[in-house]
């Protein structure tokens, strides 16, 4: 596949799921990504592979489509105002990267998960004290004439 073919995949992919500027927008970042990618050495073949399969760029573009205030950048004027074109800008992690953030997120689930249980943990001894006194006031009153 080469840079043409990929772009057009891309576009097809995207064409009627989301806006006309968006798509235009994600084609012209696609195609200025390889561009400077190729300029700093490496191969266009290269660049494609490691981009991947432009159906799967589409789908994840969809499907981010609607956090779309999540991934924009607005660039500042010199007088200090936003520019009213925001500028998408999305980062696709390679196979190692992807790994990273998997266990990055992994280990923040599963340090939470240990806090939750050592809270719990002390709490334990008093929920049990209080259910105790609980149960016994009930039983006081239960046999109070």
């Amino acid at each position: 596949m080469d840079r043409q073919i990929f772009l057009e995949n891309l576009r097809r992919a995207l064409y009627g799921k989301i806006d006309e500027s968006d798509l235009a927008g994600h084609m012209r970042y696609y195609d200025e990504y390889i561009s400077q990618e190729i300029q700093q050495g490496k191969s266009e073949q290269e660049v494609l592979n490691d981009l991947g399969d432009p159906r799967l760029i589409a789908r994840t573009i969809i499907e981010t489509s609607g956090a779309k205030t999540a991934c924009r950048e607005y660039t500042v004027s010199e007088e200090g105002e936003a520019d009213s074109q925001p500028e998408y800008r999305i980062r696709h992690l390679n196979g190692w990267q992807a790994k990273a953030a998997m266990a990055a997120v992994l280990a923040v689930v599963f340090l939470l998960l240990v806090l939750l249980f050592h809270i719990l943990a002390a709490l334990l001894p008093a929920l049990i004290v209080i259910s105790v006194i609980v149960w016994v006031i009930r039983r006081i009153r239960d046999q109070a004439p």
